[in-house]
């Protein structure tokens, strides 16, 4: 992949004259224990089968916590692409005031999409992935082992009008 990381897809065609989807490819890798994730009810079925498939050990927990100390967060926009990312590395007992504040911030900028890089090794994890349905997220891909040993949950958000009848699967 790109350093540092980028979400354009390598040995692919990136044309510039339209929007490429965000294809999720694993890389596998060992883990000497399994990692304890965090995901609301919803998520579960897809999460174990994503899990199952890739052959790794996690222990999956939909108890809903509230985060301690204070959200850390950092985004960036992407203005060739009108794509912003927002990274969280720690989902605080402010979380929702903080991430609404952050979502509204970029809102401004007429984005095209709003990708949201999730801890889901966070014990609040679960109850931020509701708080960010609510702001119109929704799942994008499980990103396991991504970050520091820790799987991450990229949501997105879509503000740029799409025509479903010119979407090519390959």
């Amino acid at each position: 992949g790109d350093i540092p990381a980028t979400i354009k897809m390598q040995g692919e065609n990136n044309f510039s004259d339209s929007r490429m989807s965000l294809l999720a490819y694993y890389v596998p890798s060992s883990n000497l224990k399994p990692l304890k994730i965090f995901i609301p009810e919803s998520q579960t079925t897809h999460i174990h089968a994503l899990v199952s498939a890739t052959d790794q050990k996690r222990l999956i927990s939909t108890a809903l916590f509230t985060g301690s100390g204070l959200t850390k967060l950092s985004s960036n926009i992407d203005l060739s692409t009108l794509d912003a990312s927002i990274h969280i590395t720690h989902i605080g007992s402010d979380f929702q005031s903080a991430i609404y504040a952050e979502v509204c911030k970029l809102e401004k900028q007429s984005l095209a999409s709003i990708y949201i890089d999730l801890p889901i090794c966070d014990i609040a994890a679960a109850t931020a992935y509701l708080e960010l349905e609510k702001l119109g997220f929704f799942f994008g891909s499980w990103l396991a082992n991504f970050l520091n040993h820790q799987d991450i949950l990229r949501l997105q958000k879509i503000y740029a009008p799409f025509n479903a009848s010119k979407i090519i699967c390959a």
